[in-house]
């Protein structure tokens, strides 16, 4: 059967010290075709809380709602990189925390490949994933 989602292909192709830039990419167009880009963005995390007292029947569904799609990116996120970095994001509060923060490791990563050489990158990229 022919994957209809991409989902395999990001499965297949897991982030790493070498792709960085195309998963980024592959990444950013799966979440933005699916309608999930704005939880990256931070939109509506306010929905993440709940008042203690008062809740309307709109709050609770909106918090479930984005309960819901933020689960589902974190473990879009988690089956598209490698097991030995599920540690930098996986006490991620909000997919955007978790993107971030895999964004600025291999943001960082590629600076120090560029401007040290691919040896300190390697070192770095093996001391902190």
């Amino acid at each position: 059967m022919a994957n209809v989602d991409g989902m395999s292909q990001l499965t297949s192709d897991k982030l790493d010290k070498n792709n960085f830039h195309a998963w980024r990419f592959r990444m950013t167009n799966f979440l933005m075709g699916k309608g999930y880009w704005k939880y990256i963005e931070g939109e509506n995390e306010n929905a993440l809380q709940l008042p203690e007292r008062n809740r309307t029947a709109d709050q609770v569904r909106a918090y479930e709602e984005w309960n819901q799609g933020a689960r589902k990116i974190m473990y879009w996120l988690s089956v598209s990189i490698h097991d030995n970095m599920i540690g930098h994001i996986q006490d991620a509060k909000t997919p955007k925390e978790a993107w971030n923060s895999l964004v600025t490791l291999y943001e960082t990563i590629a600076t120090c490949r560029f401007r040290c050489g691919s040896g300190k990158a390697y070192h770095y990229l093996q001391r902190y994933s």
